[in-house]
C-alpha cells in the first residue's frame, strides 16, 4: 500500500512539474539598440522593420509613425500579435495578443508558451541584423 501511494504522488507531482514547463515567463523587448546607421531614414528603418518580419511570415503593418503591428499565424492554430515600437536609435517589441499560446498572468507575472519567446526573440534579431545591412 505504501508502495502504491508513492507511486501514485510520484505520478501526480510529473503531471504537474509536465503543465507547468508549458508555459515560460513572457519576455518582451525594451528599447533594443536598432543598430541602424546613423545615415538612415525612418522611412528606411520602418521599411526595415516592415521586411525584416515579413520575411518569417510576419504579416506587419504600419499603424502610425514609429508603431507597427506584427501578427504571426502557425499552423492556422497558434497566434500572436505584438506591437514595434520604433525611432532612430531603438525599439521594442509588446505583446498585444494571442490565440492557442496559453497567455496567463500569475501573481502579476505574464506567462506564455515558450514558442511566443523565441519568436520575438527571432524578430528582434532578424530586425537588427536587417538594419545592419542598411547603407
Amino acid at each position: 500500500m505504501q508502495q502504491l501511494r508513492l507511486i501514485v504522488l510520484l505520478f501526480v507531482s510529473a503531471l504537474l512539474i509536465a503543465s507547468c514547463g508549458r508555459n515560460n515567463p513572457m519576455v518582451n523587448v525594451v528599447e533594443a539598440p536598432l543598430m541602424a546607421p546613423q545615415s538612415a531614414t525612418m522611412d528606411a528603418i520602418t521599411e526595415t522593420i516592415l521586411s525584416s518580419g515579413a520575411r518569417r511570415g510576419w504579416k506587419m503593418t504600419m499603424l502610425e509613425p514609429g508603431l507597427i503591428r506584427g501578427k504571426i499565424v502557425v499552423n492556422n492554430k497558434h497566434t500572436v500579435e505584438v506591437d514595434i515600437t520604433y525611432n532612430e536609435t531603438d525599439f521594442s517589441i509588446n505583446y498585444v495578443n494571442s490565440i492557442n499560446m496559453n497567455y496567463t498572468v500569475r501573481d502579476g507575472v505574464a506567462n506564455i508558451h515558450p514558442k511566443y519567446n523565441r519568436w520575438v526573440r527571432i524578430l528582434k534579431e532578424d530586425i537588427q541584423d536587417q538594419m545592419q545591412q542598411l547603407q
